[in-house]
């Protein structure tokens, strides 16, 4: 796979540039989207933006929360068009950022589009549930947050968002999603481990490992990456890795409603995560690690 290829780059760097080869976990068995999930995807710029300004606008803007809404579109809603090809492509004024925000652009727009296929496979393979984004940050910082005056989680490595698909009275289903962009154009002498997507890929697979429900390996997982100027039109590159991701049902009242308190206020995040040894890496890693007695209290 193209992605195993730059990820091994990207880990002959890392030791030359340390002087030690680091041992980093990556997400096993990662695979494309079905094929009936690779079709085109049907929508406008508008919905295009609402979807990432929904998923992005963290609860601690308060009461500016629907202003910051409207913002995160709002900034960017003369930068998408339809291209030459009929496709979805940037409009001159989208490919002609000013200083900084190419970055930034190549971050939220690669991340609204990369958002807006997640959204439509979790809800192809459950069409009778309902679907939830939640940045991850915002719901990890609940457990994990390091002391101080402002919590955080540091610079640990974690994943964008989680999806939730879920339906009354029955158990939810959660998803591990990363999503990425750039605007590198590729050239017929630009190789498959010089690919930028690939490289977003390969560390996405990174950053997914470094949580999980119940136990290693359980959680389903999303990772994208958004090529703004490809060739054929914007292009979303998709990998997922299967797994049940379930979250119970929770109860109005007592230890696995929704106010209960974990037993611990702080989930060991250090070895947290065991890796049987029939995945021929046995041993401990550090990660986010919701224990199966807490993932009500998650949830």
């Amino acid at each position: 796979m193209d992605t195993d290829k730059a990820a091994t780059v990207i880990a002959r760097k890392r030791a030359r540039e340390r002087g030690e080869e680091e041992r980093v976990p990556r997400k096993p068995g990662l695979e494309p989207l079905q094929t009936a999930e690779q079709n085109d995807l049907a929508t406008t710029p508008w919905e295009l933006l609402g979807v990432f300004a929904r998923a992005a606008t963290l609860a601690r803007h308060g009461r500016g929360r629907g202003l910051a809404e409207h913002w995160q579109a709002l900034k960017y809603c003369q930068a998408l068009g339809v291209g030459a090809s009929g496709y979805l492509a940037l409009t001159e004024e989208g490919q002609n950022p000013e200083l900084s925000y190419r970055g930034m652009q190549a971050r939220e727009l690669g991340r609204a589009l990369g958002l807006a296929i997640a959204e439509r496979t979790v809800r192809a393979r459950f069409p009778d549930h309902l679907v939830s984004t939640v940045d991850a940050e915002s719901v990890l910082l609940a457990g994990f947050a390091r002391s101080g005056p402002r919590p955080s989680l540091g610079a640990r490595p974690r994943p964008d968002f989680f999806i939730e698909a879920w339906k009354p009275g029955e158990p939810s289903r959660l998803f591990v999603v990363t999503a990425n962009g750039n605007h590198q154009k590729t050239t017929k002498r630009t190789g498959k481990t010089d690919r930028s997507a690939f490289k977003q890929l390969a560390r996405a697979s990174e950053r997914a490992e470094h949580f999980h429900l119940a136990e290693w390996n359980t959680t389903p997982c999303l990772l994208m990456s958004t090529e703004l100027l490809a060739k054929e039109g914007t292009t979303v590159h998709a990998l997922q890795a299967p797994g049940q991701g379930l979250l119970p049902v929770r109860s109005v009242t007592g230890r696995d409603s929704a106010d209960a308190v974990p037993s611990k206020r702080n989930p060991p995040y250090v070895n947290a995560v065991r890796v049987p040894a029939r995945a021929g890496e046995e041993g401990f890693h550090d990660g986010f690690l919701i224990p199966r007695k807490d993932r009500a209290w998650f949830g």
